[in-house]
């Protein structure tokens, strides 16, 4: 009974519940929150899909929700808030290819409304730039876009104004290479806008001011065979093609090395004495007060039914003859009567007795019972205690001492006029072993200090990030200062500092409004 009872209890709280967030959902339509509404009805529909009336609200609920949002689009653009009306056209294409309220005549319509509004806006925008030779400006328009061009209803959109943007660059590819002929620097830029648009430009002539090698001369003391050279030599032309001035093909400039390099490693053998201390097990005894149980006798008393004998009354039917007189009919006929007679009858009446009977009353007797009781008692048992013992453990070790000196500078010498240098010293010590004792602690060792060739090309890549840091300075303060006034001159600044400021106006006068655009494209596009 009770396992029906508390089914029936879950069962009419699941109804409540249901009927509670069914109200809910019924309220959030009333007060026009449909979105909220339908999340609701959708809710419900997770835990009753079967609920077919709940899925045609959840439905109804949508479709006012999006016949709410369409006006919101509306009323944005009516009123000249366009950036306003672009997000919630985003959020309405979202809703929409989400819930796909097919059939809905009247929603469908008011969702492609807006979509065509927001396509002839966009091309509207995208035509503009492209009108006054900006796809740079046109392409980021089109990526500030990306979210709303990435709904269903304007696929068709996106897909004809990348490609109309994309025609437009390559036209301007074909617009700025003529220009660029004469022009090296400049050339090797738009070679780069090109390259964004997939666009081939004419081959670049070669560039003035780079070399296409270092070639070396001098050397650094102590580092004339391999591995040392060969790291040294790699590390410095590494940050070199790194730099602007590399360009390949071009002549090779020349890189003075002078400087030394000393690493000495000594070893000794070592006697290493680690103390440490070992606990010593040894016996002993102990007084201690042990526990036992010593019996006792005692009275207790109990309590036991005890006879006796008593008087009671009691009450018997006795059987007695008494006479009673009744009436019959008698005589015959006319003489009929009533007579009256005589008979004798047994009856009863109570007497009360006496006899004699055993009854049992409580006594309380004494009864001799065994007990016991703790004791404690003195005894002597043997235990195990530990005393420290000193100990030392031995062993021998390879003792290395490591002095590593360099100090080397690289010039460059002719045209590219520069020079840098890294000087550094190392020394430690430090042991090689493989004794091992885990109770001292000793494990096996190695010294701290790094091989001289992992710490020699360490400090040769100090000296080629110092190089590369020389380069680019060099490259800023002979074509980027004083502020270049040519577009020859400002692009070669930039080819080799795409970080240089204020160079957005010597680009507008060819690039227009697409000119702090095609100083980033050129920033983040590689050199083809």
């Amino acid at each position: 009974m009770r396992p029906m009872k508390t089914a029936l209890f879950c069962l009419a709280f699941t109804v409540v519940g249901c009927a509670t967030a069914h109200n809910r959902a019924s309220d959030l339509f009333a007060r026009g929150e449909y979105e909220a509404s339908a999340e609701a009805y959708e809710a419900l529909l997770g835990e009753q899909p079967e609920r077919k009336e709940f899925r045609l609200r959840r439905d109804t609920a949508r479709s006012h929700a999006l016949l709410k949002q369409a006006q919101a689009v509306h009323d944005l653009r009516t009123s000249g808030r366009i950036a306003e009306a672009l997000g919630a056209a985003d959020l309405l294409l979202s809703r929409s290819d989400a819930w796909a309220p097919h059939g809905e005549d009247e929603v469908r319509a008011a969702v492609e409304r807006e979509a065509a509004w927001v396509d002839q806006h966009l091309r509207a925008e995208v035509a503009r730039h492209l009108e006054a030779r900006e796809p740079l400006g046109a392409q980021a328009l089109v990526q500030r876009h990306e979210s709303l061009l990435g709904r269903s209803l304007l696929a068709a959109t996106r897909g004809a104004l990348t490609a109309s943007i994309q025609r437009s660059g390559q036209e301007g590819c074909t617009r700025l290479a003529p220009a660029a002929a004469e022009a090296p620097y400049w050339s090797h830029l738009v070679q780069r806008y090109c390259a964004h648009f997939g666009a081939e430009a004419p081959p670049a002539p070669d560039l003035p001011d780079v070399y296409g090698s270092l070639a070396f001369s001098g050397g650094v003391t102590g580092v004339d065979k391999a591995p040392h050279s060969t790291v040294l030599a790699s590390a410095l032309t590494g940050a070199f093609e790194a730099s602007p001035w590399y360009a390949p093909g071009a002549k090779a400039a020349v890189a003075d090395l002078s400087g030394s390099f000393s690493a000495e490693v000594k070893t000794r053998t070592v006697r290493r004495d680690v103390p440490w201390v070992e606990n010593v097990p040894y016996t002993t005894f102990e007084q201690v007060l042990e526990p036992h149980q010593v019996p006792y006798t005692a009275t207790e008393y109990r309590s036991e039914q005890v006879p006796y004998t008593a008087m009671e009354s009691y009450t018997v039917q006795v059987p007695y003859t008494a006479s009673e007189s009744y009436t019959y009919s008698c005589g015959y006929g006319t003489s009929h009567r009533t007579c009256t007679g005589h008979r004798s009858v047994t009856r009863h009446r109570s007497e009360t007795r006496t006899r004699t009977v055993t009854k049992y009353r409580s006594e309380m007797r004494p009864h001799m019972v065994t007990k016991y009781r703790t004791e404690h008692r003195s005894v002597s048992r043997a235990v195990t205690r530990y005393r420290q013992a000193p100990r030392v453990f031995s062993y021998e070790a390879d003792q290395l001492s490591a002095d590593y000196r360099t100090a080397m500078t690289v010039r460059l010498t002719g045209a590219l006029h520069l020079e840098t240098g890294v000087e550094d010293a190392l020394s430690a010590q430090g042991d090689w072993h493989d004794a091992q004792h885990a109770p001292s602690r000793v494990a096996p060792e190695r010294p701290g200090f790094p091989p001289s060739e992992d710490w020699f090309a360490a400090r040769a890549e100090t000296l080629a990030r110092r190089l590369e840091a020389e380069l680019a300075r060099a490259w800023r303060e002979s074509f980027c200062a004083p502020a270049s006034a040519t577009l020859e001159a400002a692009s070669r600044c930039l080819y080799g500092h795409p970080e240089a400021p204020g160079l957005d106006a010597t680009f507008a006068p060819v690039l227009g409004g697409d000119a702090p655009a095609f100083i980033r494209v050129v920033r983040q596009t590689p050199a083809p």
